[in-house]
């Protein structure tokens, strides 16, 4: 299994910053935890039938956790990434809680599994729920945190297994910040840290401010003026590259969801059985999504185009292959993590700019696309 480097590197800098910054630990997990006994609460509520019982002790159980976690004073705190399981597993992050020596309270365990980029897998959740329960604890707990716009999806998750919005922890870190404290040392890493949850896109806006008004009062707008490009977009592709594959569609409908979030699978060539086996299954697409994916952010919409990578073995990872995905990422290639592995160029909306009419645009759009796919076609993995 491919592991996603800023996934790694999001986990290696929290425990960091959580190992060296006084209190930071706690802080961030008592957030946690009232923001899971909150979505518990809430699904409880919304919950009838034969599963409110599952749900109610679901959530008696999380807010005495809470309340014996809140009763815990200046705890000590152990860290470790990438802890073995009694399974052989590796979780993303352990953090211990226990008492000071001599002083009343309960020992915590927990095992968070952190996401960003790459979704759940390999039926992971529940193993790590099985193995926590041979590590000695007064309370023992498997927590996800997940970016907002990127939440795994409910039937990888056990039912009432707390998912946690990274935007939380980011509040959390805030709140932090606030605060009068004695160490500079301290307060430079939390602003990092929060700088960086803020370019990977995982921490919220402080405020609402005039520009983002403005933005939301022209999305409307904005999106209704994309949509004809990338349906322009399409037909240009499907005339002079092959006709699409898999489309994004409307809610009960098959007319194509052009526009944000929209997506179109093709051939890896213009003429049906001349596909290079080298590309084996992978496929060529293009789409207009959020760029989160990409190491440096802009947290915007950007069109894409490339092919994603559906083989377990990766030709990006076959050492033979080094030169060869240099030589994409010279001609604007980046390889990267959304889900699946991609190999995918990008282009943001204000590129488009230079053309004055729709069609001019749908159609630069379209040969930019185009171009793509050719680049590929014609440079596939040699081993």
């Amino acid at each position: 299994m491919n592991q996603d480097p800023r996934e790694n590197r999001l986990t290696e800098v929290t425990a960091g910053v959580l190992e060296r910054v006084d209190g930071l630990a706690y802080e961030v997990l008592d957030a946690i935890l009232k923001s899971a006994a909150s979505a518990t609460r809430a699904r409880l509520f919304d919950t009838h039938g034969s599963d409110t019982e599952q749900w109610s002790e679901a959530l008696a159980r999380i807010e005495v956790e809470l309340a014996a976690f809140e009763r815990l004073s200046r705890p000590r705190v152990h860290l470790e990434t990438q802890r073995v399981t009694s399974g052989g597993r590796f979780v993303d992050l352990e953090l211990r809680f226990r008492p000071q020596p001599g002083e009343p309270g309960d020992e915590f365990v927990f095992w968070i599994e952190i996401k960003h980029g790459a979704g759940v897998h390999d039926n992971q959740l529940p193993a790590y729920e099985h193995d926590i329960e041979f590590v000695p604890a007064d309370h023992r707990r498997v927590l996800v945190l997940a970016p907002r716009l990127e939440m795994p999806d409910p039937a990888d998750v056990p039912e009432t297994m707390p998912v946690i919005e990274w935007q939380a922890v980011g509040r959390a870190i805030r709140r932090w910040a606030r605060r009068e404290h004695p160490s500079e040392v301290s307060r430079w890493l939390v602003d990092e840290y929060g700088k960086y949850l803020s370019e990977e896109g995982l921490m919220d806006e402080e405020v609402l401010t005039s520009e983002h008004a403005f933005v939301l009062a022209a999305q409307p707008a904005a999106f209704g003026a994309v949509t004809p490009v990338c349906e322009l977009a399409d037909a240009y592709v499907q005339e002079h590259w092959a006709a699409r594959g898999d489309f994004s569609r409307r809610p009960r409908t098959e007319k194509a969801a052009y526009g944000p979030d929209y997506w179109a699978h093709y051939p890896r060539a213009r003429e049906p059985g001349a596909e290079r086996e080298a590309w084996r299954d992978s496929v060529f697409e293009w789409a207009l999504k959020l760029d989160t994916s990409r190491d440096e952010p802009r947290n915007g919409w950007t069109f894409v185009a490339g092919l994603t990578i559906l083989s377990r073995e990766s030709p990006a990872t076959v050492a033979d292959n080094a030169e060869w995905l240099a030589d994409l990422r010279q001609r604007g290639f980046e390889y990267l993590q959304d889900s699946y592995w991609r190999l995918w160029r990008f282009r943001y909306p204000e590129e488009l700019l230079s053309e004055s009419t729709l069609d001019g645009q749908g159609e630069r759009l379209g040969k930019w696309v185009v171009d793509a796919f050719e680049t590929l076609a014609g440079h596939p993995p040699p081993a």
